[in-house]
């Protein structure tokens, strides 16, 4: 098995053969639990400065995110090299990350 660090915080690792696993750590969590999918849903959350607003953009900025992973590792399981996949995950990210 050989790890990639494919940017924006993301490992690839990739078996032998087909298979692979992808980890982050460039999750936006929430200030008061440290999950990244509570949505006001924890107790000390009501009691946080983190707006609504927040919340939702910590949560659409998770989902982006988890969009890619998934590509990457398919991209990855379909064969395509890490170097290609890199380039697109940069880009996408960028792509992602300064929408209007």
């Amino acid at each position: 098995m050989k790890s990639h660090d494919i940017g924006h915080g993301i490992i690839l690792t990739m078996g032998v053969g087909a298979g692979s696993c992808i980890e982050c750590n460039n999750w936006d969590e929430c200030p008061s639990c440290g999950s990244r999918t509570c949505y006001f849903d924890c107790d000390l959350s009501q009691l946080m400065d983190e707006t609504e607003q927040d919340a939702r953009d910590r949560l659409v900025a998770n989902g982006k995110m988890s969009a890619i992973m998934s590509m990457a590792q398919n991209m990855a399981n379909k064969g395509v090299p890490i170097d290609t996949i890199k380039e697109v995950v940069d880009e996408t990210y960028n792509d992602m990350t300064n929408e209007v």
